[in-house]
């Protein structure tokens, strides 16, 4: 074993509304103490993107370091092409781990396929099928009798298609599944830790300890369900944030007339089932998920206890991001994500630290995502970089050595959701933001002046140079990580259709297209 190696802790939060929490948590005096913890240790990006706004295309780039058209997961339902599982040719990161000698658990939802969990791949420790609903689970009934916790119940005060402030207390161990109520907020009358969170940093934290006593170098992946609806939130987190004081959200009321026509149509679908229409309405869901995000954050800081514990922290990657973002309360009063390239669902929280390696209370601006996060890992193991990634070694970043090149743009992607195929590509560089759609109208943005994309400058004449290099920029990106789908390739033709032909109009560093994911 390499004294130089590392043991790894990789946290993921889901469905982390990381944008709400930014505008309305420091008010309520709700924390983040594992991202704080670990960024004033080490490193915060504060310029992290998820890779795609939806949990399986996502969590299908963090177990495999590639872009969802590479490894094939585009939706969350395997339709319209996508896989539902992954065969033995798919290198999922633990195995280069495992032969540089690495003891690899996983710990929590999964969401890359039905029959083939974690441990088909070779990991130790405990999942679920797809999505999963652990309160069902019997490891979770068992971690209660061992723990002399209750059954979980929840006074739920919210549901998306009900305005009632009390719906009546249910037993989750009595649900049939995790959708049932998925749109839904409400109070955990059972103690803390009885929350899923808890659960599944138990079972990490269990593990973690065995491998310290034995001496292993190890790595684990801890992935709880949270901050994801349902947000079902224990004291005493529950009550921190008062409704009623929350200011309306700055893109709550708008219309979406400026944005693609599937934008405004799922808006105005959502709009038909959902009786939750007014902000008043809208603000106990939102105080609850900011509570639930504060919850699931002090779940994620009893795995930094443990490595304190058992004494591995001073020798220990650490690294804490999301799958991706929530829409809840924005962009004309929508929940979930649906296949919205904003803002809200897109930004991710993303620390790290590891002793010694990485200077302290760092922030940096680069634009990363959580695809780069798996070249990370193996590259802090020691163990070489496969060509096919498409993901970047952060550990230069982190360190801040001298001289570090990175690219000074980003792609990320979107196929859709709820079996509806929307193809869109998102590119961000410098204060700029672009978002091409198939068959749609186009999004580009300001986010110097206009951080919520309030306003749609796609025909702004002030930025028209502005888009072309948008454009040129991100078929150069597509051109690189070989994003040819039939549907794609239209896409381009489009794109490339609506370019100047002259080619001096284009500025010289989007010609040449310089190095990116």
């Amino acid at each position: 074993m390499d004294a130089r190696q590392p043991n790894i802790v990789w946290m993921i939060a889901d469905h982390y509304a990381l944008a709400q929490f930014r505008r309305y948590a420091s008010v309520f005096g709700l924390t983040t103490p594992a991202s704080d913890r670990i960024a004033t240790a080490g490193v915060r990006f504060d310029a992290a993107y998820s890779i795609c706004p939806l949990c399986t295309p996502a969590r299908g780039s963090m177990v495999t370091g590639q872009y969802p058209h590479r490894h094939g997961m585009t939706n969350n339902d395997g339709t319209h092409g996508s896989l539902r599982e992954f065969g033995d040719a798919v290198e999922v990161f633990n195995r280069p781990l495992q032969r540089a000698g690495y003891r690899t658990g996983y710990f929590g939802k999964w969401h890359c396929g039905d029959r083939r969990l974690p441990r088909d791949f070779g990991f130790e420790g405990w999942s679920l099928p797809s999505y999963g609903y652990p309160y069902t689970a019997p490891e979770y009934r068992a971690y209660l009798d061992e723990r002399g916790l209750p059954d979980p119940e929840v006074d739920i005060e919210w549901s998306s298609d009900r305005c009632e402030t009390s719906l009546g207390r249910i037993q989750l161990m009595k649900e049939p599944n995790a959708f049932h109520r998925i749109e839904t907020a409400g109070v955990l009358v059972s103690p803390l830790e009885t929350h899923e969170s808890h659960f599944v940093t138990h079972l990490a934290n269990r593990w973690i300890e065995k491998r310290a006593a034995a001496g292993d170098r190890f790595c684990a992946r801890v992935d709880v369900w949270g901050p994801h609806h349902p947000y079902w939130v224990a004291k005493p987190f529950a009550g921190m944030v008062p409704p009623g004081a929350l200011s309306e959200y700055p893109t709550f009321s708008h219309d979406l007339a400026d944005r693609p026509r599937h934008q405004q149509d799922f808006r105005t679908a959502y709009h038909a089932m959902a009786k939750t229409r007014t902000w008043a309405q809208w603000q106990p869901p939102l105080a609850r998920c900011l509570e639930h995000v504060s919850l699931v954050e002090h779940a994620l800081a009893t795995v930094l206890d443990t490595l304190d514990r058992v004494g591995v922290s001073d020798n220990t990657l650490v690294i804490l991001t999301a799958d991706h973002g929530d829409l809840l309360s924005t962009n004309g009063g929508l929940v979930d994500k649906a296949w919205f390239m904003v803002e809200e669902t897109m930004r991710i929280p993303m620390a790290m630290r590891w002793p010694g390696t990485f200077p302290e209370g760092r922030t940096s601006s680069a634009l990363v995502s959580n695809m780069d996060v798996v070249p990370t890992v193996l590259a802090a193991a020691g163990c070489p970089l496969a060509a096919d990634l498409d993901g970047r070694d952060l550990l230069p970043l982190a360190r801040a050595d001298e001289g570090v090149s990175w690219p000074d743009d980003l792609v990320c992607e979107s196929h859709g959701h709820y079996g509806k195929l929307v193809i869109q590509r998102m590119l961000r560089h410098g204060i700029h933001k672009y978002v091409a759609h198939l068959d749609d109208t186009d999004e580009l943005y300001d986010l110097s002046s206009d951080p919520v994309e309030s306003t749609n400058r796609i025909d702004d004449p002030l930025l028209a140079q502005v888009l072309v290099e948008m454009r040129t920029r991100l078929l150069a990106n597509m051109g690189r990580s070989r994003d040819q789908a039939p549907e794609v390739v239209r896409l381009v033709q489009r794109i490339q259709a609506q370019l100047p032909r002259r080619s001096d109009s284009v500025p010289v560093s989007a010609r040449v297209g310089k190095s990116s994911h």
